[in-house]
């Protein structure tokens, strides 16, 4: 495998409901997590050690678990829409030298910092919209990952 370790980097408190996280977003960053899994060794998600919402990591404990685990990354996958904890999992990465695919969703507006991640790290930016739902750009964004990865 090319990447022994990808990390996936997602919003997670916006998503949060009493019982757990908005049920369109668990069943798409489900999916890209499964998809990640059969392309690299090992997969970390933040929302999967956090049982989707049931089992809420706060303030520095899950700051230091996350900065721990994108130590050894070899692929940061992305998904800043607005917020602020991915944007501090992507100043990590670029720090760190780690390759990253940002996913840029046409819904927020995105600093050129961020959309141009590209010119300090590799990687690539794609552009993707969720206006009508996560679901709808499933695909979009594992065709993505995949033309990334074979080049």
């Amino acid at each position: 495998m090319k990447y022994k370790k990808i990390f996936i980097a997602c919003p997670i408190s916006k998503y949060l409901t009493a019982d757990g996280i908005c049920k369109d977003f668990e069943l798409f960053i489900k999916d890209i997590y499964e998809f990640c899994q059969g392309i690299s060794s090992i997969t970390f998600l933040a929302l999967d050690r956090e049982e989707y919402g049931k089992k809420k990591m706060y303030g520095s404990d899950c700051t230091t678990a996350d900065f721990n685990e994108i130590q050894n990354t070899d692929l940061l996958i992305a998904f800043p829409e607005d917020s602020m904890g991915v944007s501090v999992e992507l100043g990590w990465a670029s720090a760190l030298g780690i390759e990253t695919i940002v996913f840029v969703d046409k819904k927020y507006r995105q600093s050129e910092l961020v959309k141009s991640i590209n010119s300090v790290v590799n990687g690539k930016a794609f552009n993707i919209d969720t206006t009508n739902g996560f679901l709808d750009q499933i695909d979009i964004i594992k065709n993505a990952i995949r033309s990334y990865i074979e080049c």
